[in-house]
């Protein structure tokens, strides 16, 4: 039968197509023969195929060439003798998930590093917030008074002096042997125009209240010391911010000074 006769000569097309697969084709170690011997084959393969085939020439070819720029053997970056198309692709696509392997796991790293500093950033903050509020309820700050009043020789008073009078009460049960913190200047638009920072040692007994007279030289040149003298009665509040309460057994409430 043709059948039976022509069957040894199919098998042999068969096995000569399968033999000349464009996967199977092995890279040239003569870049010469590129063209001729490698690029047919390349043109037959599909996109992704051809895709990743030229990323693993890229990254070799590119490799060895900077690697020699820089010191480095080129040989380490070569592309392996007898290495096929169909190698060469699924060694770049290896490559590739390692890469993208190693992206995520930088990517969990760089984001568990985040979450823990805004959680160590919240338990600061409510911390601090828990040790503000301690403060607030312990003491009473108010201005009673503040005057200017310019340099006089003949007074004594080289330089021209601000002047301020404060009431601190103890609303603790406890002793306060010391405070110290910063009265805020707030205008009638709620902006915070100046500041006055002092520090008091002195022992208030729970309920008592202590006046604290406080100077400071006044510098016509500081913003903040100007819009504090200018501010006139009625037309401003103060805000005392606590930064530090040692009691007289030995605790403190906020930050050690």
């Amino acid at each position: 039968m043709y059948f039976h006769r022509f069957a040894p000569a199919g098998a042999a097309l068969v096995l000569l197509a399968a033999c000349t697969q464009p996967l199977d084709t092995v890279i040239p170690s003569n870049q010469s023969e590129w063209d001729s011997k490698l690029a047919p084959a390349v043109q037959k393969l599909n996109t992704q195929d051809r895709a990743d085939f030229i990323a693993y020439m890229a990254r070799h070819v590119l490799g060895a060439t900077f690697g020699a720029v820089f010191g480095q053997d080129p040989k380490a970056a070569a592309i392996p003798f007898g290495t096929t198309i169909g190698q060469a692709i699924q060694q770049q696509r290896t490559w590739t998930a390692q890469q993208q392997a190693e992206r995520a796991r930088a990517a969990a790293e760089e984001k568990q590093k985040a979450e823990a500093t805004a959680a160590l950033k919240e338990k600061a903050e409510a911390s601090a917030e828990a040790a503000r509020q301690a403060m607030r309820a312990a003491v009473t700050v108010a201005l009673m008074d503040k005057t200017f009043k310019p340099h006089d020789f003949s007074a004594g008073r080289a330089s021209d002096m601000q002047y301020f009078t404060v009431a601190i009460e103890n609303t603790s049960d406890k002793t306060i042997a010391g405070i110290a913190g910063t009265l805020k200047f707030i205008d009638l638009f709620n902006a915070n125009v100046g500041d006055v920072t002092f520090k008091v040692a002195h022992v208030i007994a729970p309920g008592a209240t202590y006046t604290w007279n406080g100077e400071r030289r006044y510098n016509e040149f500081i913003a903040e010391q100007r819009a504090v003298r200018d501010l006139e009665s009625g037309q401003y509040k103060t805000r005392f911010v606590a930064k530090s309460i040692v009691f007289a057994d030995g605790t403190r409430l906020g930050t050690a000074e």
